[in-house]
């Protein structure tokens, strides 16, 4: 959320976390597969 309403970019968020730029990457990729897969049917 931070990515999208926010507008930081990788490295700020990762740095607020305090967890690497890649880890946080794929968080993102997961999640939003997560919510896709979950609105798929509406």
């Amino acid at each position: 959320m931070l990515r999208d309403l926010c507008q930081l970019d990788y490295q700020e968020i990762a740095e607020q976390l305090d967890i690497p730029v890649g880890t946080l990457k794929s968080r993102i990729h997961h999640a939003r597969r997560h919510v896709r897969e979950s609105l798929r049917d509406y």
